[in-house]
């Protein structure tokens, strides 16, 4: 049976470059609210496979001792063999490794299973796939220690998920992961334990599942370094039964949560810094596409663009610097923010674009004295480097641009999924 292929977007993390050294300053506030997902970890079921990998790993391990295969190696050999489940039989889309997956289910009727470079479902699976992405955040929702389950989630998988398997099925599975190569026939002898793992991973969430993700995931106990925080907005997000999560959901939910005056004072702090942080991305994208541009002739551009002066709490973003500096570990780099803000809301913008290539170039100094990707020579845009060049858009919608997330629509996804 033939699948549609489309662009694998799950296997990108967007702003990795992070030419304005933002990354560090969204995540020390989206932190007061969301301790432990991340920008990627949106998906109930890729924590699924995460734990019964390590499961059937460290039971391999008891097993064979010294002659069992790395865990890592066994992790990435079940995650090929999730990804394939999900895909083939639960018409699941929402895997990382899609277009791979799907092309090698089109090409025949047996499947490699391996860690060799050949088999694996993404250009590096150790880094791109769930083993890089995930284990984290599931040592930081009380799942994992280290690389073995905690005893909670282990009893949990134990039930759930390998008792799907039966005896005879975990055996003839951890057969499987124990070689590599192997060729896995998912319509022949492999058909028991192939649809016992897409059993493992269907889209709706038994009872159980439900209350163990929604305890650690959604509400990040026992640990919770937001008290209490994160689980408030959890129950708040998941209200919000619509196709996107932006800046209007996201004003949506501060009024839903307004008498809860420490997450509405962490939420409030967030929209303060969204509001400078994401025009200046865009506008530091356009410059991008910019190059040989007179700046006098960008700075009428931007004024043309742009009706009105950007709307900033000032007030409200001064009070955020010390917080942004330590960020940063840049006092300097803080006042440039600062600096920047108020050249925004004065509508300077030659100095709002002096200003965005003085901080690109603080950053790249700081991280080992690499050139600036702009620069500003005989008064005109010099562009060394263009990663994601943007158009201008209004200024109303500037200001509406939800751009870094602070982990908050992972947590929506999360909080979605657990109480569908």
């Amino acid at each position: 049976m033939p699948f549609l292929t489309s662009l694998d977007e799950n296997a990108y993390v967007k702003g990795s470059r992070d030419p304005l050294g933002l990354v560090p300053v969204w995540s020390r506030f989206g932190r007061d609210v969301v301790g432990n997902l991340t920008t990627v970890t949106s998906s109930v079921r890729s924590f699924t496979t995460v734990l019964v990998a390590l499961e059937l790993a460290d039971i391999l391990n008891e097993q064979l001792r010294q002659d069992a295969p790395k865990t890592l190696e066994t992790f990435l050999r079940f995650e090929q063999i999730a990804g394939y489940a999900r895909v083939k039989v639960n018409r699941d889309r929402q895997i990382r490794g899609l277009l791979r997956v799907v092309k090698r289910l089109n090409e025949g009727r047996r499947i490699r299973i391996s860690t060799g470079q050949e088999a694996q479902i993404l250009s590096n699976q150790k880094i791109y796939g769930l083993w890089g992405l995930f284990i984290g955040a599931a040592r930081e929702s009380g799942l994992v220690k280290e690389s073995r389950l905690e005893p909670e989630p282990k009893a949990f998988v134990e039930r759930q998920y390998l008792a799907l398997l039966g005896k005879a099925g975990l055996r003839r599975l951890l057969d499987i992961l124990r070689r590599d190569p192997y060729e896995l026939q998912p319509e022949g002898r492999d058909a028991d334990v192939f649809n016992a793992v897409a059993k493992m991973h269907l889209p709706r969430l038994r009872a159980e599942e439900r209350a163990t993700y929604e305890k650690h995931l959604a509400w990040c106990l026992p640990s919770d370094p937001t008290s209490g925080r994160q689980r408030a907005l959890s129950e708040a997000l998941a209200n919000f039964r619509c196709d996107e999560f932006g800046f209007k959901e996201f004003r949506s939910v501060q009024k839903a949560v307004r008498r809860n005056i420490e997450l509405s004072e962490a939420l409030e702090r967030i929209a303060h810094l969204e509001n400078l942080i994401a025009p200046a991305a865009l506008v530091f994208g356009f410059l991008q596409d910019r190059d040989g541009q007179p700046v006098k002739t960008v700075e009428k551009q931007i004024h043309d663009t742009w009706s009105r002066p950007l709307r900033l709490n000032l007030e409200g973003l001064t009070a955020l610097k010390s917080r942004i500096a330590g960020a940063l570990q840049s006092e300097a780099e803080a006042d440039l923010w600062m600096r920047l803000a108020r050249a925004f809301t004065g509508a300077d913008y030659r100095q709002v674009i002096e200003l965005l290539v003085g901080i690109n170039t603080a950053v790249m100094q700081r991280r080992g004295g690499a050139a600036s990707w702009l620069a500003i020579e005989k008064n005109r845009i010099l562009v060394r480097l263009s990663d994601e060049p943007d158009e201008l858009t209004s200024v109303q919608e500037a200001e509406d641009r939800w751009r870094s997330t602070y982990f908050i629509n992972s947590l929506w996804s999360i909080s979605r999924e657990v109480t569908a």
